[in-house]
């Protein structure tokens, strides 16, 4: 099974199975995409959780490290759209009221390790390591990046992901011609190779040129990474004491660039370039 939790889809929702009478009734937490509407509604009732999707359905989750995830679907769902919020949206929230700290990234295994990019929705983090990964190494994460801190020592958990990119960049890798301006999912289902040491972490700015800066002290690259932190209930004083404690200890472990990119694909060799230039200093480092 891995460290993804397997989905059951259930008829109908039956309070025996889907948590205490209060978790339906409790105020909602919001998710909004870029354009401000409703990506998600999340609710909670002690250990017992919900995740509504429009669109999609209700996933029901609690913090048994092992436990199945149900989804009470809606009428029509479509099972690909139910496998995409799933992977993107669901799981790295269960991942993270279960113990697992989840960075909003994506990623490419070198021989060194992982090399995370992580940044905001459209900040660029799947076209650039897709880019990478032709260059050397192997596509590692997209969008879910889940890791554990054991002293200085930061590993990162694989999950299976299907790759999303912007009609532009699907053109200029793949020589297809896509017609929108969202994101299209691959239809590939990508299995990373077990876990990985993580290596360093790139937060992505837009910018008018490509500058690569190492954020120090680690209080600064503290706040830069926590703002791209999965985090399912904000209000869990118990939760976010976790997730504090464990990205104060990865940035202490790992080393934090800013990157910053120009908008468009022109830049996309020369940002590609001042990467793997990081990359090289880092492995000289050593």
């Amino acid at each position: 099974m891995g460290v993804v939790p397997e989905l059951r889809i259930e008829n109908e929702r039956d309070p025996a199975v889907f948590g205490p009478p209060g978790l339906a009734s409790s105020p909602p937490r919001v998710w909004r995409d870029r354009d401000g509407g409703t990506s998600a509604l999340g609710r909670s009732s002690g250990t017992d959780h919900e995740m509504e999707v429009p669109g999609v359905g209700s996933f029901f989750f609690d913090e048994e490290p092992t436990a199945d995830v149900a989804l009470v679907p809606e009428d029509g769902a479509d099972g690909d759209l139910i496998d995409d919020a799933y992977r993107r949206m669901v799981v790295p929230m269960v991942l993270q009221v279960r113990g697992i700290e989840v960075l909003h990234a994506s990623g490419v295994r070198r021989s060194d390790g992982v090399t995370a990019l992580c940044g905001t929705s459209g900040s660029g983090k799947s076209t650039l390591a897709y880019g990478l990964s032709t260059r050397a190494g192997e596509l590692w994460a997209d969008d879910v990046v889940p890791f554990t801190v054991a002293g200085s020592h930061v590993r990162v958990l694989p999950v299976p992901f299907k790759v999303r990119l912007l009609p532009d960049a699907a053109g200029t890798f793949l020589g297809t011609e896509m017609v929108g301006s969202g994101k299209t999912t691959l239809k590939e289902l990508h299995a990373p190779s077990g876990e990985a040491r993580l290596s360093r972490i790139f937060v992505l700015e837009r910018g008018a040129a490509v500058s690569v800066e190492r954020v120090r002290p680690a209080t600064r690259a503290f706040p830069m990474l926590l703002e791209h932190a999965y985090t399912f209930d904000a209000t869990s004083g118990a939760h976010i004491g976790r997730t504090a404690t464990s990205y104060a200890r990865l940035v202490a472990s790992v080393p934090i660039r800013a990157l910053s990119v120009p908008p468009g694909l022109d830049t996309l060799d020369p940002v590609l370039d001042r990467i793997e230039s990081a990359i090289a200093e880092d492995v000289d480092d050593r």
